[in-house]
């Protein structure tokens, strides 16, 4: 008598979401998939149409040896000093007597303020060279350009003598600000393109979260059998038309 016993592993009962189940659950809250990205793409693009336009003016100073300073060092060696010292302008930036400065040059009159200058003015440095961008961004383009402006000869003038090498190097304006016609600020195109994605990404993912949570359960007899492990027969109709049907002819009659 043969007493080995063969093992025979449990089938696992493996349910996993296909692309069908997925189209399905798609289809069942096709409004909702179509609804969320709609109303995602409408406020995105109002957004980006209310906020006003904003416009950005550079100029361009340079940083130079001063007239009648040290001839000692070689080319290569002033050359490389001024970059360094323009990256430490950069870095500085305008101190607060310089913004103070530019702020009064624009008049008591004028919406500008000192924090609206540090928030919207930047200095970097142009590709580790000796020339730095100063950029300010306003929602008036006139205005732009002339702080900007201001702000550049004000920098000429005093950053010298606050990075403490008035008696070495000097700063010049090397291009000054036009008005600027590019438009930088929202862009409703992309903004809108952005939110479609989301929106569909959304709906998607809350008619899954839906179907998981409300329409979970059994749709079809392949579903029964791989639950059950047992053969099925066919589905059981569903009488209720029937009974209210009945019902019907009962208060008829």
């Amino acid at each position: 008598m043969n007493n080995t016993l063969k093992y025979t592993p449990t089938a696992e009962n493996e349910e996993f979401f296909s692309v069908a189940d997925m189209a399905r659950v798609v289809r069942k809250r096709l409004w909702m998939v179509i609804l969320l990205p709609l109303l995602a793409v409408g406020a995105a693009v109002g957004a980006s149409l209310l906020q006003p336009p904003v416009y950005e003016a550079t100029a361009t100073v340079v940083v130079s040896p001063k007239e009648g300073a040290s001839q000692q060092d070689n080319l290569s060696n002033k050359i490389s000093g001024l970059q360094i010292l323009a990256h430490e302008m950069a870095v500085v930036g305008l101190p607060r007597s310089m913004v103070e400065e530019v702020v009064n040059t624009q008049g008591k009159t004028s919406a500008l303020s000192a924090a609206d200058l540090n928030n919207n003015l930047t200095v970097a440095q142009v590709e580790d060279t000796r020339f730095l961008s100063l950029s300010y961004l306003d929602a008036d383009s006139d205005r732009a350009q002339e702080v900007v402006n201001s702000a550049a000869e004000i920098f000429t003038r005093k950053a010298p003598q606050a990075s403490g090498m008035a008696a070495d190097a000097a700063v010049k304006v090397s291009a000054y600000a036009t008005a600027p016609q590019a438009l930088e600020g929202p862009d409703p195109l992309r903004n809108g393109l952005l939110a479609l994605a989301l929106g569909l990404m959304l709906g998607i993912g809350l008619a899954l979260l839906l179907e998981h949570f409300v329409g979970s359960g059994w749709h079809s007899p392949e579903e029964v059998e791989r639950a059950s492990g047992v053969p099925t027969f066919g589905p059981i109709p569903d009488f209720e038309a029937a009974r209210a049907k009945k019902r019907r002819r009962g208060s008829a009659a």
